[in-house]
């Protein structure tokens, strides 16, 4: 979510579209407490106009005038409106995944909601990201070969391999992420938004989930 890619003009365009589509979908307001879950460099959050900010990172970048919170166990529950968890799934196992949705639930005030985005990393769309990737437009990834790119490109499944184990973990690369598969428990989905362009997963490089808790 907080690479702008500078050096090419499609996957500028392509993280522009994200940032404001994700500004609309939060739509801060100023009595709120919103926290961005895995919040890098914090870039998101310095972009809403109003609210208490806050965010957290288990490996935080620079990331001065925000408020930042060491661990999310701090917080009390039902304490956010909004959590935001943008481009953290498709890093991290399934039982994370799982541990991570159990806790923005037991954040979120009972009408609060939570906004997910996660890469299209199937069909036409892992085509063009595989090829930036091999020509270092993007980061190479262990898992990446023509094989691979192939399955996923025909909706085939992958076999999700770690690229490396930082210290929150394993950290997994795109390749083999499935956003069809992800599974918000206790959530019941309201609204898919697709980024950048205005319509399905075509050519589109993201997808937001807008979930309420059950």
């Amino acid at each position: 979510m907080y690479l702008s890619h500078s050096k090419s003009l499609l996957f500028g365009f392509s993280h522009r579209g994200r940032f404001r589509t994700a500004v609309h979908l939060i739509d801060a307001q100023p009595e709120q407490t919103i926290l961005d879950y895995g919040c890098g460099d914090g870039r998101l959050l310095k972009m809403l106009p109003c609210g208490r900010l806050l965010g957290y990172d288990p490996n935080p970048e620079d990331v001065d005038g925000l408020e930042m919170v060491a661990d999310t166990s701090m917080l009390s529950p039902c304490s956010c409106d909004t959590v935001t968890v943008f481009e953290v799934f498709e890093h991290v196992s399934e039982a994370e995944v799982e541990r991570i949705v159990a806790e923005c639930r037991r954040l979120l005030k009972p009408q609060g909601k939570l906004i997910v985005s996660v890469p299209i990393e199937v069909g036409v769309s892992v085509l063009v990201k595989s090829l930036a990737r091999w020509l270092k437009v993007r980061p190479l990834e262990r898992n990446l070969t023509v094989a691979n790119v192939l399955r996923s490109i025909f909706y085939r499944a992958v076999q999700r391999v770690p690229d490396h184990r930082g210290a929150s973990g394993d950290f997994y690369g795109h390749m083999g992420f499935d956003y069809r598969k992800l599974k918000l428990s206790g959530f019941k989905i309201s609204r898919k938004r697709y980024s950048p362009l205005p319509f399905g997963p075509l050519l589109n490089s993201q997808v937001f989930f807008v979930a309420k808790a059950l």
